[in-house]
């Protein structure tokens, strides 16, 4: 509900991309994606995907079903919730439309004072930190933090 306050003016924009099944210069290993039942072991992935994505060939975002802990997902829900035709609860097409809420961008490179991070350059929370308090913010609950690494 703050984030729809904060409009005043503006357009939907999708951070998404196709899922690139295509071996190519810039994608070296191609999005593949296999679904398997879920096992009650703490951390266990209710899926299996070949897919690089941190690269600059694909996107992603994580469904709720996507970790275990105790054998129990996201609000609770039972590992029993997914089979091999998919996530009952938490599954990812529940995002399929969008998600609405307020982003907040952290620019690194402009931080560092670079165009953009060497491949080894890691993140601290003490960047992220210090990105707020440039930026006079604060991350709230219920927030999207996209971090800009320049590539």
């Amino acid at each position: 509900m703050k984030a729809a306050q904060l409009v005043t003016d503006g357009v939907a924009i999708s951070l998404s991309r196709n899922a690139d099944k295509e071996k190519s210069a810039d994608n070296g290993r191609p999005y593949t994606h296999t679904i398997r039942a879920a096992k009650a072991t703490d951390g266990g992935s209710s899926d299996s995907i070949s897919i690089s994505p941190h690269g600059m060939a694909h996107t992603h975002i994580d469904a709720l079903c996507h970790q275990l802990h105790q054998g129990k997902m996201y609000n609770g829900f039972s590992y029993k919730e997914i089979t091999e035709k998919g996530a009952h609860k938490n599954s990812i097409l529940n995002q399929k439309e969008g998600i609405f809420t307020r982003a907040v961008l952290f620019d690194i490179p402009t931080l560092k004072g670079v165009r953009y991070l060497k491949g080894d350059t890691a993140i601290y929370p003490d960047d992220l930190e210090e990105w707020e308090r440039r930026m006079g913010l604060r991350v709230q609950k219920g927030d999207i933090v996209l971090i800009r690494t320049g590539h």
